[in-house]
């Protein structure tokens, strides 16, 4: 039992007293897998009663028609299937809370966690009140999904997962709920509870790199504990209104900064029917919809926010009874549920593990050697996700959009929102706890799990947190930072009106900075927005930029002073020419990495030293340029790439890959500038960071777009049916 605890990453050391609990006298019996016929595969209707037409275009990228959106849907989920059917099994497979079974004690984390937050329990008791087109919608996802493996499982059975089949529509609305609270934080939350890094504020307490874990890792297509380190998801979005363009057309930047690959990675998609869904956009595995995007009547951006989500109780126990803890002075009585999780060993063999999942009136239970603890957190039980997302893939007008926020279901995310009659937006989005006022309370701390008056069962609605609608600027614009400056002027939320508890950030990123100074136009052609976004540069009053000044000369080598006076000569710029880049982004990546993972940046000196270290031993020269150290990697390809970390044209390469490159892993992906011209009519630019196969390597769609993507050129996509047809490598039907 020992040696096989010591085979679980290092990251379990925060979520270590989960584990042990899993293993360690409870109910632990050793089995062997029972392979599980695939002949029952089957669809909720028969395949013929879908209708959807599937067009390749010349980049590969579905445009999938089809009369009802269900058709459409349908198709999506059998043309995914296609370019990336591991990523999508393995999605739905953690939603189910089997991944343990398949990937072991990692990722048997992640399947207690589906558990604890009581996903399937809600979706069950939940599922069938959910609108009719929505379950639909899941359902048609579900049906196309389990028709391409069922074709799959009959020429190379080892690749589907039988214990999934059949997917289900409820396996679909289960995916939704479990992560979207993972976009906020939530994961890293319980991680640092479980470690002892919240017991006197919710604030991480700062700790040294060696000791920081950062949650499930959403970069791999296999949700799992990991002490890897964690891909902020960052992004920005820009909208430009009719008054600010000289031809008065209406502008969007869509522009998310996720991983390259895996379960988190964008999937471009056109969905056409003749119910309402007419939009392009990014998708993740297993999403039915199109999850930020643009269409003809409007278009949205994502970027991640992270305002105070979660509250966590100590709770007091019955010394004589564990089940009870105390709250106004009287024993109240846990519910208590038993849950059964598969963790594979080798071969056929796999541990089934019983554990206990608790619940108090504030929020499930988690039990540690510091003590026992209640959360209570946004997304607790909310499976309208996917009703959310068809509510803005159909919306036409502001109006629309805006209701679908009102529906309170996404725990998360900021929204810049353009369409085609000129109209603009900043939503600042979040599912925030309607909390008490009780005095003397500080809700960032770890709260008294004894009194009742700090329980909350509710949230404020939608309007009462930030947002711009309309602003006289004709501009807005977030780029992971505070809601305060995501305008100009007047037009800007006021950090006066929003109580502190709601935990808004107020800090500016350096992609934010930019966007301050590069906004600053009287107007804007559509080359000006490409210009902004594909920006290099890092601003001068940048703390991360500042600090170069605090590295001490005295304590360098002769060589590393050289290089500090080189470093010095930087013009801020990332450009793949540049002989100054390489040092100073090596040098950044360490304090922007640091402010991912939550510790303290290291010392400037440190710092320094280390990146100046790493270019000497790698190149025997700290003035390379730039493209040398920077690179964009597939396969067998590989291409200089722009940009760095915290840069407008984001590049994350931190680590140095084995061949130290600066191999970019996160960042840029899906890209999309959206115009509608003066009489409303869209046109669209995008491109993606591989291609729309980009799990296949023998595909010609494996990395096709990388090259435009290297040069920051996107290609006009072909909108209209006529335009695909013109150009289309493929039209069929799933299944023929």
């Amino acid at each position: 039992m020992k040696r096989i605890l010591k085979t679980v990453s290092q990251y379990l050391s925060s979520f270590m007293p989960i584990l042990l609990l899993f293993l360690l006298g409870l109910g632990v019996s050793l089995e062997v897998e029972r392979k599980k016929s695939l002949t029952f595969l089957k669809i909720h209707q028969h395949e013929t009663n879908y209708a959807p037409r599937i067009l390749r275009d010349k980049f590969g990228v579905p445009h999938i028609y089809g009369k009802r959106n269900i058709d459409v849907v349908f198709g999506l989920a059998y043309a995914h299937a296609e370019d990336d059917f591991k990523t999508i099994q393995d999605v739905l497979f953690a939603g189910r809370g089997l991944l343990g079974s398949k990937y072991g004690p990692d990722a048997a984390i992640t399947d207690y966690l589906v558990h604890f937050m009581d996903i399937w329990p809600s979706v069950r008791a939940g599922y069938d009140e959910l609108p009719t087109d929505v379950r639909l919608i899941a359902e048609a996802y579900a049906d196309g999904f389990n028709l391409y493996a069922t074709e799959i499982a009959a020429q190379e059975p080892e690749r589907v997962y039988a214990a999934l089949y059949p997917v289900t529509g409820q396996d679909i609305v289960a995916g939704f709920a479990f992560k979207t609270p993972l976009f906020y934080g939530f994961d890293k939350t319980i991680a640092d509870l479980a470690a002892g890094k919240l017991l006197f504020d919710k604030e991480v307490v700062k700790q040294s790199n060696s000791e920081r874990m950062s949650g499930l890792k959403l970069s791999s297509s296999v949700l799992k504990a990991t002490k890897s380190p964690r891909l902020d998801r960052g992004s920005q979005g820009i909208a430009i209104a009719p008054k600010k363009t000289e031809d008065g057309s209406t502008y969007l930047l869509v522009n998310s900064h996720q991983p390259l690959t895996g379960a988190v990675a964008w999937y471009e998609a056109r969905l056409k029917s003749e119910e309402g869904l007419d939009l392009v956009g990014g998708t993740f595995p297993g999403s039915p919809l199109i999850l930020h995007g643009a269409g003809t009547h409007m278009g949205w951006a994502s970027t991640v926010n992270k305002p105070d989500l979660v509250d966590i109780y100590r709770l007091k126990l019955n010394p004589d009874n564990p089940l009870e803890y105390e709250v106004d002075g009287a024993w109240m009585t846990m519910k208590n549920r038993q849950v059964r999780l598969k963790v594979a060993l080798v071969g056929p063999y796999y541990w089934t593990v019983t554990k206990s999942v608790k619940e108090t009136i504030f929020g499930p239970v988690l039990e540690f050697d510091h003590g026992t603890y209640a959360v209570a957190y946004a997304g607790y039980r909310e499976i309208r996700g996917l009703e959310f997302f068809l509510r803005v893939n159909t919306a036409k007008n502001r109006r629309d959009f805006e209701n679908a926020l009102a529906m309170k279901a996404m725990p998360s995310i900021n929204y810049i929102y353009a369409d085609s009659a000129g109209e603009i937006a900043y939503y600042y989005n979040a599912k925030m706890p309607n909390r008490p006022n009780v005095s003397g309370v500080q809700w960032k701390d770890i709260l008294n799990g004894q009194r009742s008056a700090l329980l909350w069962d509710s949230y404020v609605e939608a309007n009462a947190l930030p947002r711009v609608v309309n602003p006289d600027s004709g501009v807005v614009f977030n780029a992971n930072n505070t809601p305060y400056i995501s305008s100009f002027g007047q037009d800007n939320p006021k950090l006066v009106n929003f109580p502190i508890h709601f935990g808004i950030e107020t800090k500016m990123t350096n992609r934010a900075l930019r966007l301050q100074q590069l906004l600053k136009r009287p107007t804007f052609i559509m080359e000006d927005l490409r210009d902004i976004k594909y920006d290099l540069n890092y601003d001068p009053q940048w703390d991360v930029v500042q600090s170069i000044w605090l590295i001490k000369e005295a304590d360098l080598t002769v060589s590393e002073q050289k290089g500090l006076t080189h470093l010095k000569q930087w013009n801020l710029s990332t450009n793949v020419e540049n002989i100054h880049a390489a040092l100073g982004v090596l040098y950044i990546s360490q304090m922007v990495k640091a402010d991912m993972d939550g510790v303290y940046r290291p010392d400037p000196t440190q710092a320094f030293k280390k990146a100046f270290s790493l270019l000497m031993k790698s190149y025997k020269s700290y003035a390379i340029e730039y493209g040398l150290l920077s690179r964009i990697k597939r396969g067998e390809h590989s291409l200089p790439l722009d940009g760095g970390p915290d840069v407008l044209r984001a590049a994350y390469g931190w680590p140095l890959d084995q061949e130290n490159h600066a191999s970019i892993k996160a960042g840029d992906t899906y890209i999309m500038f959206v115009q509608w011209d003066a009489q409303g009519k869209v046109a669209l630019r995008t491109i993606h960071n591989f291609g729309s196969a980009s799990t296949r390597p023998n595909s010609p769609h494996y990395a096709d777009q990388m090259p435009l993507f290297a040069k920051k050129r996107e290609r006009v996509f072909p909108f209209s049916l006529d335009a695909v047809e013109s150009e289309k490598t493929k039209d069929y039907k799933p299944g023929t």
